[in-house]
This record gives C-alpha cells, structure tokens and sequence, in this order.
C-alpha cells in the first residue's frame, strides 16, 4: 500500500477547508494490486525490463512474510478516507511523477 503525496496533499487541503476533522488512515490503491503487477507497472511506465524476477523470488528461500505482530500492515483501510473526499491517483500516474521529480533532482 502507498499514497501519492500529491493524493495526500490535496486530501488535506480538501479537509482544512471544509474543517472536517477526524483521524483518517490514507494509503492505496483501491484495490488489490500484486507485488508483480506492481513492479511490472513500474517496468512498464518507465519503458524499462524489470531487472528482477518475481518467480525466483517466490521461489527462494527468503522468507517473504512478515511476522505475527504485523499481520495486518498491508490491510490498512482507508474507505473512511475516501468517502470524504480521498481520491488516489492511478499507479502510472504517481510512477511517471515520481520520475520527473527524480530526473529534477
């Protein structure tokens, strides 16, 4: 799960005008997404090859898991957040973002 900051930026402009208040958890996306699918949108967005391979990831002997204690940190839900006014921006949108501001730097 991830947000974009310019998601995050406008959510919290939106809420400091209409002084809505509240706790809201932010992240995305608004559905389920692969972590192959993930990296794959990013290969795919930048016009480059993954570098890595997700099989032979899955495959190896690392444990991708996480432990009991943080079960739930991939499941935060944000519906709260965007029933007042949240919107996530798509995933090739942030990516191609992301990139600028890097190629700035």
């Amino acid at each position: 799960q991830w947000i974009d900051v310019h998601d995050l930026a406008n959510f919290t402009i939106s809420c400091l005008e209409s002084q809505q208040k509240g706790v809201f958890n932010v992240c995305g996306p608004s559905t389920k997404i692969s972590l192959e699918s993930f990296g794959s949108q990013i290969a795919q967005t930048l016009g480059a090859s993954p570098f890595y391979s997700f099989n032979a990831l899955f495959e190896s002997e690392l444990p991708f898991c996480c432990p009991p204690s943080m079960e739930g940190i991939f499941r935060v839900d944000s519906s709260l957040a965007l029933s007042k006014g949240l919107t996530l921006s798509p995933l090739k949108d942030s990516i191609g973002r992301t990139s600028q501001w890097m190629d700035e730097k």
